[in-house]
């Protein structure tokens, strides 16, 4: 690189990626690639709605955005509450959060896909499913993660 360009660089922080040690980029490649998934998301999602429902994007957007939202906070609620209730299986607050919000996507996803719910602007019905599907996820997906943990522990202890 040049002087002028690595100057630039260094005032926009390009190089501080490089100067990073290994474990650092590892897990900043990991968030930027969980980024890019939810990205991914709500951009299929909102184009979707755009096609099938024949909505605006912003329409779309704030639908998939939205729903997002409600799986994600149901599945942290069914993730801590199970996590409090059987404390074998909880893996503290920040686990069972990381747990019950992941759980939550892929619960309210699958309830919506074997339901075929939809959005219909003077029904509850899929808001509900949304949450329910949610939580149950994230409650299921904690339990589960929890009683791995848990298990690895015993065999290395």
């Amino acid at each position: 690189m040049t002087d002028q360009a690595e100057v630039a660089a260094d005032r926009l922080g390009l190089l501080d990626f490089l100067r990073r040690r290994p474990g650092e980029r590892r897990l900043l490649r990991f968030a930027l690639a969980w980024l890019a998934v939810i990205v991914s998301i709500v951009v299929i999602g909102a184009v979707g709605y755009t096609m099938v429902e024949g909505w605006s994007i912003g329409d779309g957007l704030y639908m998939t955005i939205i729903t997002l939202i409600i799986q994600i906070v149901a599945g942290i609620i069914g993730g801590n509450a199970v996590g409090a209730g059987m404390k074998n299986m909880s893996m503290g607050g920040a686990g069972n959060t990381i747990a019950g919000g992941i759980g939550g996507l892929a619960g309210g996803w699958i309830l919506s896909a074997l339901a075929g719910m939809g959005y219909e602007a003077t029904s509850i019905g899929p808001i509900i499913g949304h949450i329910v599907g949610g939580g149950v996820g994230g409650a299921i997906l904690t339990a589960i993660v929890g009683a791995i943990m848990k298990s690895m522990n015993r065999q290395g202890a």
